[in-house]
C-alpha cells in the first residue's frame, strides 16, 4: 500500500499536479490505511479464541496512544 502511494504520488508530480490534488492522493491513502487497521483489528477480535484479551488491548492501546488523525 505504501510503494502505491509513492509511486501515484511520483506520477502525480510527473503530471505537474497542483498541491492541494497531491495533498487529497496523500489522505484518499491515509484513509484507506486506517480503514485496512480497523478492520483488522475487528476481525482479529471476533476471531480470537482470548475475545476479553482483545478488548484489554485495545483499551490501553488506545489509553496510550494518540487519534491517528491528530
Amino acid at each position: 500500500m505504501i510503494l502505491a502511494e509513492k509511486q501515484t504520488l511520483e506520477q502525480a508530480k510527473t503530471l505537474g499536479l497542483d498541491s492541494k490534488s497531491m495533498m487529497k492522493i496523500k489522505q484518499s491513502f491515509n484513509q484507506k490505511i486506517m480503514q485496512q487497521a480497523k478492520r483488522g483489528r475487528l476481525l482479529r477480535a471476533f476471531a480470537s479464541p482470548r475475545q476479553l484479551q482483545e478488548v484489554m488491548v485495545d483499551f490501553w492501546y488506545n489509553h496510550f496512544n494518540v487519534f491517528a488523525n491528530q
